[in-house]
């Protein structure tokens, strides 16, 4: 399956998702605070996948593409969600 670039492309991909890059950007934030909740929780490469999939209510395909496509901006986002830890801490 060739890398999708866009959130028109995507979206298809998100189960019961609506039309729009607004939720592409929902469940972006969604997915890399999943991601980094199992970095910081040291979880296993299969409950991070299933975990992203439950917290973006999203399809495995959605999952691994979205990994694939967003690796890169793993940095960047960690970096724009600073506090993103705090509800995890109470």
């Amino acid at each position: 399956m060739p890398l999708k670039k866009t959130c028109k492309d995507l979206d298809p991909l998100i189960n019961k998702a609506k039309k729009g890059c607004v939720n592409y950007t929902h469940y972006k934030n969604a997915l890399f605070e999943a991601w980094a909740y199992c970095d910081l929780k040291e979880k296993s490469t299969s409950f991070m996948l299933q975990y992203m999939q439950d917290r973006g209510g999203v399809s495995l395909d959605y999952v691994l593409l979205f990994v694939e496509k967003e690796s890169e901006n793993r940095k960047e986002w960690y970096s724009e969600n600073k506090n993103w830890t705090d509800k995890y801490n109470n």
